[in-house]
């Protein structure tokens, strides 16, 4: 999923996400992605992120109880920054 210029993503509970590994080939997969600040990434569901890989970057993240992640080998669950 990706988000800007103020989007809501939402993963809702029953949601499921699959991410492929990255690699030279798919260079990275990011299962829901923003670099806007004013877009607000909610997960509740599941993501399933593969080697090297990211479940969620953003800025305005929200998870909730029933979120899962869950990685590969160098894969990150959530990654989030300021600028």
């Amino acid at each position: 999923m990706y988000g800007h210029l103020g989007s809501i993503l939402e993963n809702g509970t029953n949601g499921k996400i699959n991410v492929a590994d990255s690699n030279d080939e798919n260079k990275l997969n990011i299962g829901m992605f923003t670099d806007d600040i004013n877009t607000k990434i909610m997960n509740a569901g599941k993501i399933s992120v593969g080697k090297n890989s990211y479940g969620i970057y953003g800025k305005n993240i929200t998870t909730t109880a029933t979120s899962k992640i869950k990685t590969g080998d160098n894969g990150v669950g959530i990654f989030s920054h300021k600028r």
